[in-house]
C-alpha cells in the first residue's frame, strides 16, 4: 500500500508491505506495471511490490523487467562516457608526473 508520496523528492513513492508477518517499506522514483502510472497513485492505494524471497527488504514497485529499459540507458551512458574519461585523466596524470621529473 502506498504510504507516502514525495513530489519534491524525485516524485518518489513509498510503499509498505508485509512478508511473513514482518513489515517492510520501500521507496522508489520508478513504478512499473502492473501498477497504475505513478502520477495516478495516492496514499492508501494498493500497489504490487516484488521482493527478493531471500531478503524481502530489497523490493521494487512492480515488475523488475519493466524497469530494465530505464537502467539500460544509464548503463549505456556510463559505458560510453567512462572509458574516455579514464584515458584523459590517465594521460593528465602521466604528463604531470613527467613534468615533475
Amino acid at each position: 500500500m502506498v504510504s507516502k508520496r514525495e513530489p519534491k523528492n524525485h516524485d518518489s513513492v513509498t510503499a509498505r508491505y508485509v512478508v511473513k508477518g514482518r513489515a517492510f517499506e520501500t521507496r522508489s522514483s520508478f513504478v512499473a506495471e502492473p501498477n497504475p502510472a505513478k502520477r495516478e497513485l495516492r496514499v492508501g492505494d494498493p500497489v504490487v511490490v516484488i521482493y527478493l524471497p531471500a531478503d524481502p527488504s530489497i523490493a521494487t514497485l512492480g515488475s523488475p523487467e519493466a524497469l530494465i529499459p530505464n537502467e539500460a540507458f544509464s548503463i549505456a551512458l556510463a559505458m560510453l562516457v567512462m572509458p574516455p574519461l579514464v584515458l584523459v585523466f590517465g594521460r593528465l596524470k602521466r604528463s604531470r608526473t613527467r613534468e615533475k621529473n
